[in-house]
């Protein structure tokens, strides 16, 4: 297990984690 392949791995679930929160953000100021 390298360090940084963890690291990228963290990079990557946060990106998906904040895309996801933000269009939950959107639909909730379309209503």
């Amino acid at each position: 297990m390298v360090f940084r392949d963890v690291l990228h791995q963290v990079e990557q679930a946060e990106e998906r984690y904040n895309s996801r929160y933000e269009a939950k953000r959107d639909n909730n100021n379309n209503d």
